[in-house]
């Protein structure tokens, strides 16, 4: 079971902590607590593989204050911190750090907050900045850094590549777009996507080893996943065969491949339209770029799963897991978007070709009727894995 903790700043800028009912940090002044919370993260926005996300974590968190008032200063904008413990361990482990919006009351003596990390930060209008700048060319580097500065982060860098400083942006402008657009066209560029780093500093990162398995029973560097919580697609979703760039009418422009010899009507390919940001590379530069994409997908292959694990297992939106089942099947997936409420919920999506949308694996759980499920066991479930989809979309909205 997982326990959770807030981490906040008083009046005087002392740091106070406000957690589950009977724990050690349950509020002392006032008795309040966390009836629940749930922490969402996600690193990819839409069903199939996307370069470019840029997508915040959200949490949200029922509070049971017995004195009727919110004597906590939960205020809008204000930084917490969230962690979460199991009952292994009182260690509490930093799920992030999050800027809070209005607090909502919803009865007597409960109050519901929630809040966004760092990456939203970023929703701000940048156009008169970007016309006014000066400068050009900047290198991918620079301008990337110039972006977030001017949304008051420092940007970190976890991708390595030779672009970076090879790569130069021309001059071009914009009559509205926001600091997360920026950053999803250059996320883009980089081949990876972005994520926040603390409270103040966000991330480009790919995707990386978890360093711990999932299987059926707990052992060294595997966690259990909870009975009747595993699901999975029949089939791997491929590679990519090809890169190409769109023009706005759909036709190609520019591609790479490396001399694909495959059947034509089975070639996977992924396509980059309308990066803003792109468009102002050079040619040269562009077939770098269109290179280095490749180069990340042409061998990412992964299984599209749905799993639940009871403790925190240390593994985030972002992991490679290797996962075997209770018939001793072994596969490899990715973790896209990750919750975490009284359990740990892990899933991925993906098609079996990227000419087929159909394919996806869904989220709406069709799978689970497939396998013959009864319908009482998978309506608690649905219930016990319920993930509130209208947050989702706030926190990650692409373009």
């Amino acid at each position: 079971m997982l326990y959770h903790l807030i981490i906040y700043m008083d009046a005087g800028g002392n740091a106070r902590a406000i957690g589950s009912a009977n724990t050690p940090w349950q509020s002392v002044s006032d008795q309040a607590f966390v009836q629940s919370l749930e922490v969402k993260r996600t690193v990819n926005a839409g069903d199939d593989i996307k370069l470019g996300s840029a997508c915040a974590a959200s949490f949200s968190a029922k509070i049971i204050t017995p004195g009727g008032t919110l004597s906590i200063p939960l205020s809008e904008n204000n930084l917490v911190r969230v962690m979460s413990f199991d009952d292994t361990a009182l260690n509490p482990t930093t799920e992030g750090f999050f800027y809070l919006t209005k607090p909502e009351r919803t009865s007597s003596n409960t109050y519901r907050i929630s809040g966004y990390d760092s990456v939203s930060k970023l929703d701000v209008d940048l156009a008169s900045w970007l016309n006014a700048q000066t400068g050009w060319p900047y290198s991918l580097a620079n301008f990337t850094g110039m972006v977030c500065a001017k949304c008051g982060l420092t940007l970190y860098a976890n991708i390595s590549s030779t672009l970076a400083a090879t790569v130069s942006i021309k001059k071009f402008s914009a009559q509205a777009i926001t600091g997360r657009q920026l950053m999803q066209y250059l996320a883009e560029i980089y081949a990876g996507y972005l994520v926040s780093q603390s409270g103040s500093a966000v991330r480009l990162d790919w995707y990386s080893s978890a360093g711990v398995a999932i299987g059926p029973q707990d052992g060294a560097g595997t966690v259990a996943y909870r009975s009747n919580s595993l699901f999975y697609a029949d089939y791997a979703v491929p590679g990519i065969d090809r890169v190409a760039l769109l023009n706005t009418d759909g036709t190609v422009t520019d591609y790479y491949d490396r001399s694909y010899t495959g059947d034509p009507s089975e070639l996977n390919t992924y396509t980059i339209q309308n990066n803003v940001v792109l468009d102002a590379i050079s040619a040269e530069h562009k077939a770098l770029i269109l290179e280095n994409m490749y180069n990340r997908l042409h061998t990412f292959t992964y299984t599209p799963c749905k799993v639940s694990v009871w403790r925190r297992s240390g593994i985030l939106a972002g992991h490679i897991v290797d996962v075997t089942d209770a018939n001793g099947h072994s596969f490899t997936t990715i973790v896209m978007d990750q919750s975490l409420s009284g359990v740990e919920m892990l899933e991925s999506t993906g098609s079996a070709s990227r000419d087929t949308p159909e394919a996806v694996y869904s989220k709406d759980y069709q799978e689970q009727q497939q396998m013959g499920l009864s319908s009482e066991l998978l309506a608690q479930m649905i219930e016990d894995v319920l993930i509130d989809e209208l947050s989702g979309k706030i926190a990650c909205r692409f373009g």
